[in-house]
């Protein structure tokens, strides 16, 4: 068996400072307004159970006196409710995507900013869900599948811009 190989000139030059894209640059559009009231319905949810299997656990619990039950659960769960409900303005801002030439962008996080960057040539599949809240305020996620095996989620997004998200990344990736 005789092989051949082709030389290929080769270049790896390096790229300095003022010539790297910079993410700050990037005009990232926020999702949808309705996903506000999703993250306000969701902690209502998440408050009234955990408030119900609170109950549930310190009225049949016989170790527990009774004059100490409201006060074993109660406030802590109020509190975190309340703290839920003050940061979702921040968690709605905190959401952001950009679609580029060749990148999908997204970013997230309060306290610890995150900004993924998948590129067209990476993406093996995507699909978009709607999940019952979501799908009672007409909106999906986007769920955005690479070749590393990672998945880049974009939630809030209106479903008609969801599915028109999905068929320009299908394009983009059968052009690449």
């Amino acid at each position: 068996m005789n092989l051949q190989f082709k030389l290929m000139n080769f270049e790896n030059k390096q790229v300095f400072d003022d010539q790297i894209p910079n993410f700050e640059e990037v005009d990232f559009q926020s999702v949808n307004i309705r996903y506000k009231k999703v993250l306000l319905l969701i902690s209502i949810l998440e408050f009234l159970i955990l408030v119900s299997v609170a109950t549930v656990v310190v009225f049949f619990n016989p170790d527990i006196e009774l004059a100490q039950k409201p006060f074993l659960f109660y406030p802590i769960a109020l509190i975190w409710f309340i703290f839920r409900l003050m940061i979702i303005n921040q968690r709605y801002k905190s959401k952001g995507y950009a679609f580029r030439q060749k990148d999908v962008l997204y970013k997230s996080g309060i306290i610890f900013r995150e900004v993924a960057v998948v590129p067209y040539k990476r993406i093996q599949h995507c699909r978009n869900t709607e999940g019952f809240i979501q799908r009672f305020f007409s909106l999906s996620t986007l769920y955005i599948y690479s070749a590393g095996g990672n998945a880049l989620t974009i939630p809030g997004l209106d479903r008609e811009d969801a599915v028109q998200f999905k068929l320009y990344i299908i394009e983009q990736t059968t052009n690449e």
